[in-house]
């Protein structure tokens, strides 16, 4: 049993339940297994590897030889494997309920679940997948006539503000007085099957000012914005192995203070000076409102 730590699963940066592997297979997740070359029958298939003749594993395309070790305990030849995996072994566990809100059963035993195939969210072609998203949150539509504030000014629900719904085909009856409300106020963005990335974020780009701007493009930069009294707090972090040097613009105004959680130092950044980032660097960017 392969067991992951996962914290992304309906977010696009994760599997965003199962739509980036139905985007391109390749994308599904990878580990690696370990095929006990002086047991192993030639011709037979051992977890998903082809056995040859002559006890060489036969490679298909997409798996990879990692290595091949000695077994301490007996000598055995060990080849170990990079490969995709198969179909049903491979989903995040907990997250994607049959049921609204199960209920715990009463002899524990676990609720149904769908199982949509996880992501490998270090594949470099996947995260471009991911990148081509605006930052958003999935909405259950019962929310919408359920416990969400609706109103001109957008969509409140359990302490957050939305400033735009994006719908995807039809939505239930009930939830039609809160889209009509939202597309009064022109805050219902309609995503259309074939759409360009490029058409959609500027449809909601219409509707929300960008918080933050990065110029040259950087795709491995990653950037969360919290606000604390009257400070802006800018999280960066570069995700990529190689450096970034780019401009912020920023929606927030005031005196920009760069820090180094790991040091005890800080510098004031001109209005259009470079941000500069090592790689996996992680950088504070503090906008103390004027």
């Amino acid at each position: 049993m392969w067991v992951i730590l996962y914290d992304e699963g309906m977010y696009p940066s994760g599997s965003s339940s199962g739509q980036v592997v139905a985007e391109d297979p390749p994308f599904r997740t990878r580990g690696l297994v370990c095929v006990d070359r002086d047991e192993a029958e030639p011709g037979r298939e051992v977890r998903g590897v082809r056995i040859g003749s002559d006890d060489e594993p036969g490679l298909a395309p997409g798996q990879n030889l990692v290595a091949v070790v000695r077994r301490k305990r007996n000598g055995h030849r060990l080849a170990v494997i990079d490969r995709a995996a198969r179909p049903g072994y491979s989903y995040i566990h907990g997250l994607h309920f049959v049921e609204n809100d199960p209920p715990r059963h009463a002899d524990r035993r676990e609720v149904g679940e769908n199982h949509p195939p996880a992501a490998d969210i270090l594949n470099p072609e996947a995260v471009v997948c991911f990148q081509r998203q605006r930052d958003f949150n999935y909405l259950e539509a019962r929310h919408l006539w359920e416990d969400a504030k609706v109103g001109f000014a957008g969509i409140d629900i359990a302490e957050m503000h939305y400033n735009a719904l994006i719908t995807e085909g039809d939505f239930p009856k009930e939830a039609e007085p809160a889209v009509a409300t939202l597309a009064k106020a022109k805050r219902v963005i309609q995503w259309e099957g074939g759409m360009a990335d490029e058409e959609l974020v500027e449809r909601v780009n219409r509707v929300i000012e960008p918080d933050v701007e990065v110029t040259p493009s950087a795709p491995h930069l990653r950037v969360r914005h919290l606000r604390k009294d009257e400070t802006e707090y800018y999280l960066l972090f570069n995700e990529g192995a190689g450096s970034l040097e780019f401009q912020l613009k920023l929606a927030a105004p005031g005196t920009r203070i760069l820090m180094d959680p790991t040091l005890p130092c800080h510098e004031v950044l001109p209005n259009g000076a470079s941000v500069v980032l090592a790689p996996h660097a992680l950088r504070v960017l503090a906008v103390a409102r004027l």
